[in-house]
């Protein structure tokens, strides 16, 4: 008798742990990591994530989020080198992924290539995540990083025309400010927003190669044509074309400015569309244009600054195959339709497209996207992060009067010398 209550005993903790590992083995988690997002992107993101836990009772998923400007900066890289490591995380393409590869934390994606999956996707979707032959990222949207927006009853009250060269908008911004409104609302606290407008505008001035040399250290700053550049940066702060705090407001609060009429136009990416549907007046009025031209600019004028962004697997990650399986739900055509539907350009056939997509959106992807030959990187995604960091505080001092634009960008030099 002993002996059987002995078995059966034995027998009521086994079955408990059989059940717990079933056919799919043992209860697994992996964590995802990324920053912010409003409520209608986790909406989307959190039925990806029901269906694939339903699809895997097995395993959970925990989303790990951060403030967008830390997650930018440091945050990622300290998530990444914690204790409890991301095995899938928000990226950047470009040379962000090559130092993730580097420091031990990419890890190839096989499944993307030569497969259904990864055939949904635009090849150019790739181009900055594929490093020798093998596809890393998982591409989620394409970002124009900077579109100049602008509020079309302000423009027409002004009768101010869309302009076409960098002179017709400084006169506009002449008007707007002689209007008693903001030309430019501009939340710098972050230093990035700063950084991808003027990029986008040195870039413009001193040519798609003399940007890539000197960002990449083959060649210095100091030069008449990135001072020519930097001098029309000057001419927007020192004329009162921005907000007088931009220093201190990060991109969503110089957004308020905006929405609320207080400012004429605001510099920033293609997201745009979606933070105006959730933050501005229902009756708000807006549109973009690019950047004007700038006749004496050595670059494509219709050039655009322009990154895709996605998801990665952590190399360290001990749960690849679920890290696999979850991102080929959370990245479906279904699921990108969704994100299509709130303003995201996700780079797949079919996807941005009227019966899905906002107009503005699919303005950008079939006019503003096809009209250019040259697009250009954003120093912080496509770049060494130290150096884009030193051209964004020299953008920021000539912007806001600090400092002359040779004296900034000897400084520039000075502080990359030790990099090169």
């Amino acid at each position: 008798m002993k002996r059987f209550l002995k078995v059966l005993f034995c027998i009521c903790l086994i079955l408990p742990v059989l059940a717990a590992c079933g056919a799919g083995g043992r209860s697994t988690t992996i964590r995802v990591g990324f920053q912010f997002q409003d409520d209608e992107i986790m909406d989307v993101y959190n039925a990806a994530k029901a269906e694939f836990e339903a699809n895997n009772p097995n395993v959970k998923v925990e989303f790990v989020q951060q403030e967008r400007d830390l997650y930018h900066t440091m945050g990622l890289p300290t998530m990444l080198n914690g204790k409890n490591s991301p095995d899938i995380y928000f990226e950047w393409s470009g040379q962000r992924l090559l130092d993730r590869k580097a420091e031990g934390f990419l890890h190839p994606i096989k499944e993307l290539s030569n497969t259904a999956w990864g055939d949904q996707f635009f090849e150019s979707a790739f181009d900055g995540s594929t490093f020798n032959g093998e596809r890393h990222m998982v591409p989620e949207a394409t970002d124009i990083s900077v579109l100049i927006w602008y509020n079309k009853k302000i423009f027409r009250d002004l009768n101010i025309s869309i302009p076409s060269t960098n002179d017709e908008l400084m006169a506009a911004c002449e008007k707007i400010k002689a209007a008693g409104i903001i030309p430019f609302a501009l939340g710098n606290k972050g230093f990035w927003c700063a950084n991808n407008w003027g990029g986008h505008i040195l870039s413009r001035i001193v040519g798609p190669d003399t940007y890539a040399d000197a960002l990449s250290l083959k060649s210095d700053f100091y030069t008449p044509d990135w001072e020519r550049g930097m001098n029309y940066l000057k001419e927007i702060g020192d004329k009162g074309y921005l907000n007088s705090d931009m220093s201190a407001l990060n991109d969503e609060e110089a957004g308020a400015l905006f929405y609320l009429g207080a400012a004429a136009m605001y510099p920033m990416g293609n997201w745009t569309v979606a933070d105006i549907k959730e933050n501005a007046p229902e009756d708000f009025e807006f549109d973009y244009f690019n950047q004007p031209a700038f006749p004496d600019g050595k670059g494509d004028q219709n050039s655009i600054i322009a990154v895709t962004t996605g998801y990665v697997i952590n190399a360290k990650t001990e749960h690849y195959n679920e890290a696999v399986e979850f991102l080929k739900i959370f990245m479906s055509r279904k699921y990108q339709i969704e994100l299509a539907k709130i303003a995201y350009m996700p780079p797949s056939p079919g996807i941005v497209t009227e019966e899905y997509a906002d107009p503005l959106i699919v303005k950008m992807m079939d006019v503003t996207l096809k009209q250019t030959h040259v697009v250009i990187a954003p120093p912080d995604t496509g770049y060494d992060l130290e150096v884009a960091d030193n051209l964004s505080f020299a953008i920021a001092k000539v912007m806001s009067g600090e400092v002359s634009s040779a004296e900034a960008l000897r400084e520039l030099d000075r502080a990359n010398a030790h990099l090169k």
